[in-house]
């Protein structure tokens, strides 16, 4: 009964709305040619709303004629005039809101400080726009950052973030983040990110803020040049976990900005690399919180990859990963030839290799190698020819994975359809899973990485099967290789395979 009682209360005030009886307020909104005016009650719009109280204070309005005149050009009259039946009757549709629609919605909401329908309208960008809030997350950063009162939304774009930081970090837009929200993201202790690529990331937004730096060699720079970027970057230096940096990161990386660095930080690094004791960090350390430190798929991306290493062809995402990964080798960082490829990554039984091909922006390409990729004869299980070593594994596969997290259509996995033509190892080029998937030396900087449907048994492309299984060349935009931690391996150095084969001849 008393919500009956609600709804005819509501309904009076929206009739009042309309028949415009006694008004004493008219508010002109936007500029020509999207103008128009509204007619309204000063009590009513007052007690609802704190931009109307605040503006319509005896000291701050202006009247002509009796009533009294306010001018908001910043918005538009479609979003007034539903913000204004909101404010008489308590009643918004969203549902029919295009996702830019509902987010303009809500930034008007916040300029007239009507707080509920603020909480509500983030809300339903949460609910019901959050594939678009995802694809647009450094737009809608920049936004939040600006908004106090925009928390959820920006606790949500946070989570995304962590959850896929290269959405943030491989983003030509990183350098417009306001440091605030940048300094919040740095600053958690889930962010899936080795400490020196964010060490890295952090350096690159501050550049881009000092005049001309960017467009100078370091070795140019000069003292002021320092100053600058110091000033900058002083409130983003201290939320950087400097002791989960190696001290050949540091001496490659870190060291070259020194003169950035107050004098505690240095004398702490300097205590912590030569002596190894127990100085604590004064903002702790990063830890293992995330599974994977990936700027090319995300958590749930690495949870499946996982149950796949256990055996499963599902393609349904667990609740939890039941393995962690530590990062090896990333390209961007190490350097894109076979040679930092293998002085990376050999002598680690268990990886997962991920690729960014340059051309397709729609896929990851991946495989997994339970064993290493040392190209020297451990056992018959494997195959020497000059210098190069084919592995045998039946525990091997490659995959492809979607970049967009809804669009699952994308998403393949293809295990090796016979063993002994699963992985080739060689120095002369990087991660290589026999005549499929194989990424060339300083791949970087040609087009001769390829995939191709050969040994393993789907086609990643999901292409026709009418359609001949021509190979596919692609230049490597980025590549990573990760240590599967706890992995049951086939192969550990110094050991003998768990299966043993005699190679066949390669005409057979």
């Amino acid at each position: 009964m008393s919500d009956f009682l609600l709804n005819d209360l509501c309904n009076d005030y929206a009739e009042l709305l309309k028949c415009e009886d006694d008004y004493d307020v008219i508010i002109k909104v936007g500029k020509a040619p999207d103008f128009d005016e509204f007619r309204a009650h000063a009590n009513i719009i007052k007690a609802r709303s704190g931009y109307f109280r605040t503006n319509l204070a005896k000291d701050r309005a202006r009247k002509e004629g009796g009533c009294y005149i306010i001018a908001i050009p910043t918005m538009t009259p479609k979003n007034f005039g539903a913000l204004l039946r909101y404010t008489y009757a308590g009643v918004i549709d969203l549902s029919t809101q295009r996702d830019s629609d509902a987010l303009q919605l809500l930034t008007s909401a916040e300029k007239l400080e009507l707080k509920a329908l603020v909480s509500f309208c983030q809300d339903h960008l949460i609910t019901n726009c959050a594939e678009w809030l995802t694809s647009n997350l450094m737009d809608i950063l920049r936004l939040v950052s600006h908004y106090q009162s925009f928390g959820k939304l920006k606790n949500f774009c946070l989570q995304k973030a962590v959850e896929n930081p290269a959405s943030v970090f491989y983003s030509d837009k990183l350098p417009t983040l306001d440091e605030s929200i940048f300094g919040e993201l740095i600053e958690r202790n889930d962010l899936g990110v080795e400490e020196i690529d964010l060490w890295l990331q952090v350096i690159r937004w501050g550049t881009s803020k000092v005049l001309n730096l960017n467009n100078k060699d370091m070795s140019e720079w000069s003292r002021n040049d320092f100053a600058e970027l110091e000033k900058v970057l002083h409130n983003l230096i201290p939320k950087i976990r400097f002791f989960d940096i190696s001290s050949q990161d540091y001496y490659d990386k870190v060291r070259p900005y020194k003169k950035i660095l107050s004098k505690d930080i240095k004398e702490q690094l300097l205590h912590h690399y030569l002596k190894r004791d127990s100085i604590q960090p004064s903002n702790g350390s990063r830890g293992s919180s995330s599974i994977i430190t990936s700027m090319l798929i995300t958590h749930a991306n690495a949870a499946l990859i996982a149950e796949w290493i256990d055996g499963s062809n599902s393609y349904e995402v667990p609740e939890r990963s039941k393995r962690r990964y530590k990062l090896l080798y990333r390209g961007s960082r190490d350097g894109f030839s076979a040679e930092c490829f293998h002085e990376k990554c050999d002598n680690h039984p268990g990886t997962i290799v991920l690729i960014k091909p340059s051309d397709n922006n729609k896929i990851i390409l991946g495989g997994y190698n339970p064993n290493t990729w040392n190209n020297y004869i451990l056992s018959s299980s494997q195959y020497y020819n000059s210098n190069q070593t084919y592995q045998y594994s039946n525990a091997t596969f490659i995959f492809s994975i979607s970049v967009d997290a809804n669009d699952s259509n994308a998403t393949q996995l293809s295990r090796v359809h016979v063993g002994n033509q699963a992985i080739g190892c060689g120095t002369s080029w990087g991660p290589y899973f026999y005549d499929d998937l194989m990424t060339s030396d300083d791949c970087n900087s040609n087009s001769d990485s390829w995939y191709q449907h050969t040994f393993y048994k789907c086609d990643l492309l999901k292409r026709d099967v009418a359609e001949p299984k021509r190979r596919w060349n692609f230049r490597v935009e980025e590549y990573e290789v990760f240590h599967v931690l706890n992995a049951v391996t086939e192969d550990s150095i110094g050991r003998a395979f768990a299966q043993r084969f005699t190679w066949p001849s390669l005409n057979s």
